[in-house]
């Protein structure tokens, strides 16, 4: 699989057209879309986010497979976005002043600009966070 990302890539470097070679190639073609922050995947959001119009970014693997993605146009809007981590102290079977004492003490770390990974014993939000240094990922005002 990589290697045939590559020869379609080497391919849209030697002046191929992109949308013919996805035609030709993908075994799942996509018609034209617009994506905001948190409706890809981790690996292609940081590529396509990254990207400009006109690129042509990866290969990108991710859990569906190896993407090539060209970046046709970009729109901007009024929503926001964020990408945020978090650190959740579990408060099962705890004494919840001695949790508050160390969720203050790690607040406190933060703002000073330590990067803190997240806990891996902690509950999860969002699945995997944990694991992923707590990246709860991209999402809009008002989802959390």
């Amino acid at each position: 699989m990589l290697v045939e990302a590559n020869n379609i890539l080497q391919q849209t470097k030697a002046g191929i057209d992109f949308l013919e070679l996805q035609k030709s190639y993908s075994e799942t073609p996509a018609p034209p879309a617009y994506f905001k922050h948190g409706q890809l995947t981790q690996e292609r959001e940081a590529a396509v986010f990254d990207a400009s119009v006109g690129d042509v970014v990866g290969p990108v693997k991710d859990i569906l497979g190896y993407h090539l993605i060209k970046i046709l146009d970009q729109k901007n809007g009024a929503d926001v976005f964020v990408h945020a981590r978090h650190i959740l102290l579990s408060t099962n079977g705890k004494d919840e002043a001695s949790v508050m004492k160390q969720a203050n003490e790690l607040i406190a770390r933060a703002r000073h600009g330590e990067d803190l990974p997240a806990f891996q014993s902690s509950i999860q939000l969002k699945p995997g966070a944990a694991t992923s240094g707590g990246d709860l990922g991209w999402f809009g005002k008002g989802r959390w």
